[in-house]
């Protein structure tokens, strides 16, 4: 089974995937830190029961960009001004190209042991924001479209979704046998902004000669946002404006959803083990002020006509040709938006007692395709009173990603901090991926002893431990 596990890691690293970062790869096996549990429902806190603070029990703040660097685009000019460097845009762009960001607040946090069963229940505000835009649009927008003159330009893979709600989480976890731990959480979650693009069909011909534009495309955009908007008799939009205050959208609670997050822990012997979770298996009705924007049809853009056209001109004309001759109509209606599952597949093998070595296959599994990231990772911990973790990346196309994370101090308050690309946070403008998560937690009923027990179960448990011990000895 393990060779089986170890192959299908492989096997999705040699598929058609593209390298992308993911928010939580040196967390993952930080199984001393109760918030490795965020990753992974199967992870069980040692003490017995554990409070996180409001707010700074986890904070964690994610901005990625998979084709480049801000500092990448901006040239340093001999007067110390920047110039825009479209060439070095293009230079760097992949066929489909993600950005994405995440904001996340833990407001509550407890965890608590009942006999054998570790429980687990939490308050998250979360925000994430992932966009997809193809190689295609880019270049359009800056080289224009006489490149491809007598050609189809694809610009299907052109997508957003952005989603702030609400969750409530109660989780448990359960060791059935010896050497197998699973994890599960149900999420019951209030969404309270989005907007979500879930159909995006676009064919984009550039006619020889001529160079006119033949639109074929079929768009939907559903959005769950403030805003009034004004149509006319045949529902196209005539305004747009804004209606809300942040008050009534903290307060919302008619977007209902509901979502999963599982997990698993299996000790394949002494020194291997392998671990995987899979995270957001869910989806909200959004009510509130819903909205579906539509634009289906074939078009021809002529341009404007005359030898000479200023640029300002040409912008209002082609700006009116997109209002006018387009099409796109709104509908007052509720929609149902999928979350975007993130999953993890690891292993680690034990050096030390306290040292172990570990590589993980992380994702997200979005609209277009399945995105995947790849880490590796040295794990010590120091008589459970701190830990330490370093790890390496390769994520948005980028070998520049060292991570670590430490955990300081056990009962009756512990500190953690934890980022996949330390350069990020020295130098962000240099860099595709920022990302850190930190806080701090009361712990307390933690075993004093200095003996380890198990690496990401319960140390006051010690009768489940000896009796691994008893079945290992028999088994020899």
């Amino acid at each position: 089974m393990y060779r089986k596990l170890v192959g299908l890691t492989f096997l999705l690293l040699a598929g058609e995937v593209i390298l992308k970062a993911q928010q939580n790869s040196t967390l993952f096996f930080m199984r001393s830190t109760p918030q490795a549990n965020f990753v992974n429902p199967a992870v069980r806190n040692e003490c017995k029961w554990m409070l996180g603070l409001p707010v700074i029990s986890s904070l964690h703040l994610q901005v990625g960009n998979s084709a480049f660097s801000v500092m990448q685009v901006l040239k340093k000019q001999p007067d110390n001004t920047y110039a825009f460097d479209g060439s070095e845009v293009m230079s760097n762009l992949g066929q489909t190209n993600y950005l994405n960001a995440e904001l996340h607040v833990n407001l509550f946090f407890l965890s608590l042991w009942r006999n054998d069963i570790f429980y687990t229940f939490s308050v998250n505000e979360k925000a994430d924001l992932f966009l997809t835009y193809p190689h295609d649009l880019v270049a359009i927008a800056w080289q224009g479209n006489t490149q491809f003159e007598g050609q189809h330009s694809d610009l299907s893979r052109l997508g957003m979704f952005f989603n702030y709600r609400r969750e409530y989480a109660f989780g448990m976890a359960k060791q059935p046998s010896n050497n197998f731990i699973w994890g599960m959480r149900a999420k019951l979650l209030f969404g309270k902004l989005n907007t979500s693009v879930p159909r995006s069909k676009i064919d984009l011909f550039t006619a020889p000669a001529t160079f006119d534009l033949y639109f074929n495309d079929n768009i939907r955009l559903n959005s769950s946002l403030p805003i009034n908007v004004q149509r006319n008799p045949n529902n196209t939009i005539s305004n747009v404006s804004f209606n809300g205050n942040v008050g009534n959208i903290l307060m919302n609670r008619n977007n209902i959803g509901l979502a999963f997050d599982l997990g698993f822990i299996n000790y394949r012997s002494d020194r291997v083990t392998v671990s995987g979770s899979i995270l957001d298996l869910g989806l909200i009705r959004w009510t509130t002020n819903g909205y579906s924007f539509n634009q289906d049809g074939q078009y021809v853009y002529h341009g404007p006509i005359g030898d000479t056209i200023q640029e300002s001109t040409y912008l209002k004309y082609l700006t009116r040709v997109l209002k006018d001759e387009f099409g796109i109509t709104a509908t007052s209606r509720s929609y149902f938006s999928f979350l975007i599952p993130t999953y993890y597949l690891g292993t680690t093998y034990k050096l030390r007692d306290d040292l172990d070595a570990g590589a993980l296959v992380s994702g997200k599994i979005s609209r277009f395709r399945v995105t995947s990231g790849l880490t590796f990772s040295v794990n010590k911990d120091f008589n459970r009173k701190a830990a330490v973790s370093l790890s390496w990346s390769y994520l948005y196309r980028s070998l520049n990603n060292f991570g670590a994370g430490i955990k300081l101090g056990q009962s009756p308050i512990q500190f953690y901090a934890v980022t996949d690309n330390v350069f990020g946070l020295i130098k962000p403008l240099d860099t595709k991926n920022i990302n850190i998560r930190f806080g701090l937690q009361l712990n307390f009923g933690c075993s004093k002893t200095e003996k380890k027990i198990s690496g990401c179960g319960c140390s006051w448990l010690q009768s489940e431990e000896e009796k691994r011990e008893r079945e290992r000895k028999r088994k020899k």
